[in-house]
């Protein structure tokens, strides 16, 4: 991705950048959508128009779960049919239930009765019915935390009990079950472990689903010692649960594990500076741009754009924000790092642009560039407060 240092280096003068190496994510994609699961593409992830074109060329489908998602699929390529589209997420008003169905959308994830009721309700209007995935809240023993809520209660999905309620009482096409509580895994075993429970439970509640949808939670790789999770090794244990537990399809959402790889946030450095013996880096961007460190307290990994054959030391790298939550990690980089010198963040390729915090402080909004056929594009350029302040 940077070997057109110059081109690049010109292009973050300007501003912070997030640059996506569509070249790459094409050719991982392809590998991944040739798997034994039906693959979705979880649009929070990064609903990039670029992206999503990318994605859609290579025939994989997409989960929204806001209405602006929903509309950034279709503004990127109005052809994508209905039946490519999966609705997902707790908050599902009567409007983007409408919504959806007036884009033809076939599968509708349910997450409470209330859900249920209005979708059913609605869709008497309305000459599709579409199908039904009901999202299931499970009980876990994990001594871990998940974003997604792992074994705490959250607004995900819903009980056993209540699924029994909605069972009885659901009058449009059971499809089968959604679960997805546990995020950024990269063991094998961890994962087996949590979707050999989830067949058992969805087995007790019905036997004749057609569809399992595991969600995602496939990691990748932010800290230097963590080893990358296999695609293939993921595929062979879900090709041997499909066929030990006879599921006839199982679907993956995955947002992370697509995308995350194949992006980088670049941003200058502004300042360099010795307090107390803590050698720090201040840069021009930070948290507002990049908010998973202090959201998850998981660092991206960085480096210096440019060569050095400078010895490494520990940098303290924080951003421009007038917080001390405006921390981008500790990062070995070399000593001989200077005011204008460049900082990549890889593996922001998900859950960096539209996961920011902004408008704090008014600083530079990032802009973002894609690498497509060797070329660099810019799709947004960076702007500054006046273009969004009243």
């Amino acid at each position: 991705m940077y070997n057109n240092h110059s081109s690049i280096e010109e292009l973050v003068r300007s501003g912070p950048y997030f640059i996506y190496n569509l070249d790459d994510l094409n050719e991982h994609a392809k590998n991944i959508n040739s798997g034994i699961s039906r693959l979705f593409f979880a649009c929070k992830a990064n609903p990039l128009s670029s992206v999503i074109k990318t994605l859609d060329k290579i025939n994989i489908s997409f989960d929204v779960a806001s209405e602006g998602e929903l509309l950034q699929i279709k503004n990127s390529n109005s052809n994508i049919p209905g039946d490519k589209i999966i609705m997902t997420g707790p908050s599902k008003s009567p409007e983007l239930i409408k919504l959806g169905l007036k884009h033809n959308i076939k599968t509708f994830v349910i997450e409470s009765l209330q859900q249920l009721e209005i979708l059913q309700r609605i869709t008497s209007d309305y000459s599709v019915k579409p199908n039904v995935l009901i999202r299931l809240q499970l009980k876990w023993n994990f001594n871990k935390k998940s974003v997604l809520g792992g074994n705490e209660i959250t607004a995900f999905g819903i009980d056993i009990d209540t699924a029994n309620s909605i069972l009885s009482k659901l009058e449009l096409p059971f499809l089968g079950f959604h679960v997805f509580q546990w995020g950024n895994c990269l063991e094998i075993q961890e994962l087996k472990y949590i979707w050999e429970k989830i067949i058992v439970e969805c087995r007790k509640l019905r036997d004749d689903f057609r569809v399992l949808d595991l969600g995602g939670g496939l990691g990748i790789p932010y800290d230097v010692n963590d080893k990358p999770l296999s695609w293939d090794t993921v595929n062979n244990s879900l090709l041997q649960l499909k066929k030990q537990h006879a599921i006839p399809n199982i679907w993956m959402e995955l947002g992370r594990y697509l995308t995350g790889p194949h992006g980088v946030y670049m941003s200058s450095i502004i300042d360099v500076k010795t307090t107390y013996g803590k050698d720090i880096i201040v840069l021009e961007g930070g948290i507002n741009h990049l908010s998973r460190p202090p959201l998850v307290n998981q660092h991206f990994p960085c480096e210096l754009l440019r060569d050095s054959t400078k010895k490494n030391k520990i940098f303290s790298v924080h951003g421009p924000l007038c917080t001390s939550l405006d921390f981008l990690g500790n990062h070995k980089l070399p000593e001989d790092v200077r005011v204008g010198d460049i900082l990549i963040f890889k593996q922001v390729g998900a859950y960096g642009f539209t996961e920011s915090m902004p408008f704090f402080l008014c600083h530079k909004l990032a802009g973002e560039a894609v690498i497509e056929n060797n070329s660099i594009k810019i799709i947004r350029s960076n702007k500054s407060a006046n273009c969004w302040l009243k």
